[in-house]
């Protein structure tokens, strides 16, 4: 089957069994090594990406769901000024989550802070209910994300004028 898909804002049209799993896509046609070492269960989070800017465990998404859709890596990710304000704030928290979370940590912030610019508490919490781990701490991981929501805030603001 053929499946025409953008990632990190290139199209690509590869080959591929319907079911084959997107990580497997990943790293076997774009080099992307890390999605080699995941657990293909959906458990551990290091074959996190967008889907149409929607965190997706790529372990879990069969190629023929990609069809058209927007793939957006970390290693795509990681230039732009979003993640540029999640790191940043995650720094200045001194939230440092483990190397192994650290993508699904700034992928869940992202996607949070597209869809409420200061989260609170309550939002926060839902949005990181089904995320286990805290490394790094929650209360930092709190602060990191309320850094990080005022510095995108402030550069869009700035965008503005």
């Amino acid at each position: 089957m053929n499946i025409e898909f953008f990632l990190n804002d290139t199209l690509n049209t590869i080959n591929s069994d319907p079911l084959t799993r997107l990580s497997d896509l990943l790293r076997d046609n774009f080099d992307l090594h890390r999605f080699s070492r995941g657990c293909n269960k959906g458990e551990c989070g290091l074959c996190i990406v967008l889907m149409d800017n929607k965190p997706v465990l790529s372990c879990l998404v069969p190629a023929f769901r990609v069809k058209e859709k927007r793939i957006i890596t970390y290693e795509g990710f990681r230039d732009s000024e979003d993640c540029n304000d999640i790191e940043t704030g995650f720094t200045e928290a001194g939230f440092s989550p483990c190397k192994l979370h650290k993508i699904s940590y700034v992928f869940l912030v992202h996607y949070l802070l597209e869809r409420v610019s200061h989260p609170g508490e309550t939002e926060i919490a839902a949005y990181f209910a089904g995320f286990h781990p805290i490394c790094g701490g929650y209360s930092a991981l709190r602060d990191g994300i309320d850094k990080a929501a005022a510095l995108r805030f402030i550069r869009h603001n700035e965008q503005a004028r």
